[in-house]
C-alpha cells in the first residue's frame, strides 16, 4: 500500500536468485530470497536462478503492484438532541471499498459500496451519542482512518417565568433556556 519497502520471495531455485530491473542485460538490483526493495510505483522486476555451475536461467517477470492508500475525509454538523445524527466519510478511490465505523456507546456499522462517500445516520440523537467517531476506509488491501468529534446539543424547552401585576396594566413575560 503506497510507496515503500516490498519484500519479494521466490521458490524452486537451487542456487542463487538474482533480481533485475530489466528483462535483459544490466546488473542485478539484488540477490537472494527473500529480497527487499523500495518501490515508489507499480513496477516489473525480473528474477533468474544461477546454479552452482554458474548457469543462469532465463529471467521471469514479477509485477509489484503499489495500491494507493485511500485519502479519507469525514464531516458532520452540530446536532440537537432528538434530531438525526448524520456523519459522512469521503474518499478519492474508485471501485469497491468498505467503510467501517465506530463511535460512542459501542456504535458500529460496516458498509461495502462502490460510492466515494458513505453516510451513517443515528436517529433520535441523545447526549450519549456525543464523542469521537472513527471511520476506516479499506480498498484493494489498503486502508486509512479518519476521526471526528461530534457534539449533540441539549434541547431544553423554554420556561415562562411568573410575573405578577396588581390591577390593570401590562405584564412582561421572560423566557429562559432558548
Amino acid at each position: 500500500c503506497g510507496p515503500g519497502d516490498v519484500t519479494l520471495s521466490a521458490t524452486g531455485c537451487v542456487g542463487t536468485v538474482k533480481w533485475y530491473a530489466a528483462s535483459t542485460g544490466g546488473t542485478p538490483v539484488g540477490t537472494g530470497t527473500p529480497f527487499t526493495i523500495n518501490i515508489s510505483a507499480t513496477s516489473t522486476l525480473y528474477l533468474s536462478c544461477t546454479d552452482a555451475n554458474g548457469c543462469e536461467s532465463a529471467r521471469s517477470p514479477v509485477v509489484v503492484t503499489i495500491n494507493p492508500i485511500p485519502a479519507v475525509t469525514i464531516s458532520a454538523s452540530p446536532f440537537c438532541e432528538g434530531s438525526n445524527l448524520s456523519i459522512t466519510a469521503s474518499t478519492n478511490l474508485g471501485g469497491s471499498k468498505t467503510y467501517t465505523w465506530s463511535g460512542p456507546g459501542g456504535f458500529t456499522a460496516v458498509t461495502t459500496t462502490n460510492n466515494n462517500s458513505n453516510t451513517i445516520t443515528r436517529p433520535n440523537a441523545t447526549l450519549a451519542m456525543t464523542g469521537t467517531y472513527t471511520v476506516t476506509v479499506s480498498s484493494g488491501g489498503c486502508s486509512n482512518t479518519a476521526t471526528i468529534d461530534v457534539q449533540v446539543n441539549s434541547t431544553v424547552p423554554p420556561m415562562a417565568l411568573p410575573s405578577f401585576i396588581c390591577g390593570p396594566g401590562a405584564v412582561t413575560l421572560n423566557a429562559s433556556g432558548c
